[in-house]
């Protein structure tokens, strides 16, 4: 009797999972690029992965999409969800204009899905994930520039050169620097979310750091401008000016509500 009551537990949860993994499989999609010059990502609202690779090919990867498929009743009709094309298998749509790459929601099923993007490291990249149901956006291994935007959704960026210009009002924003481009500002800036940011301890650079109620911790060898460290203060928080390794580029790191982060590569 045990031996029934376990095979049939057993049956139960093979069943379970067969049920769940239905209309789920890992799919990749490829373009292949040939005089892109930026990526650019809208309206999506799950998790996405962005991630340099050595190659000239786009490359979407994705394990939990749900396939869509079209009712029967809605046959001869267009969904006004979405006017774009999917034309990815994925839920997807991607088109190219004069080397400009554009990536949107398709289908209602890219809603909960995650995508890792695997595009050239060069690549200019840019990431509206403004939507109020936007997830989390990662980045890693970019040499190219970067713009992104979240309402909610935190930011993290790993083995990054910058130019960056990274906002987010509600979530926290964590950048680690391989090097820091002296070609364009680097601007990084929350509301109610901390910045956790690395860079080289030889980065040169001119650095605006300030909060209005948070509170700023170092361990870089920072130059203060005197006009700067003599007032400190800001009605309720703390703008400190100073220079790293005799000045440089411009790094701006701002947050209103909550705490930055400025650390040395170790």
């Amino acid at each position: 009797m045990k031996t029934m009551k376990t095979l049939g537990k057993i049956s139960l949860v093979i069943i379970v999972s067969t049920l769940f993994t239905i209309g789920l499989s890992a799919q990749e999609f490829n373009f292949p690029l040939k005089n892109a010059k930026k990526l650019v990502i809208e309206k999506m609202q799950g998790d996405i992965i962005i991630e340099g690779h050595n190659s000239s090919e786009l490359r979407i990867k994705t394990d939990d999409h749900h396939c869509y498929e079209k009712p029967k009743k809605a046959e001869g009709l267009r969904s006004l969800y979405n006017t774009k094309e999917e034309n990815t298998g994925i839920g997807l749509s991607i088109s190219e204009v004069d080397g400009i790459i554009e990536i949107e929601p398709a289908t209602r099923s890219s809603e909960d899905t995650e995508y890792t993007i695997l595009i050239p490291k060069n690549l200019f990249v840019k990431i509206d994930y403004s939507g109020p149901f936007a997830e989390d956006v990662i980045v890693k291994n970019l040499t190219g520039e970067v713009e992104i935007s979240t309402l909610n959704g935190d930011i993290d960026l790993f083995n990054i050169t910058g130019p960056t210009a990274i906002s987010s009002i509600n979530g926290d924003i964590k950048c680690i620097f391989s090097e820091v481009s002296q070609q364009a500002p680097i601007s990084i800036s929350s509301v109610n979310g901390e910045l956790d940011i690395t860079i080289p301890s030889n980065t040169k650079a001119d650095l605006v750091l300030s909060t209005f109620s948070g509170d700023i911790f170092t361990d870089m060898d920072i130059e203060f401008d005197k006009k700067s460290k003599e007032g400190l203060s800001i009605i309720g928080g703390n703008k400190i000016k100073g220079t790293l390794n005799g000045g440089g580029v411009d790094i701006l790191l701002n947050t209103i509500n909550d705490n930055i982060y400025l650390r040395k590569a170790k």
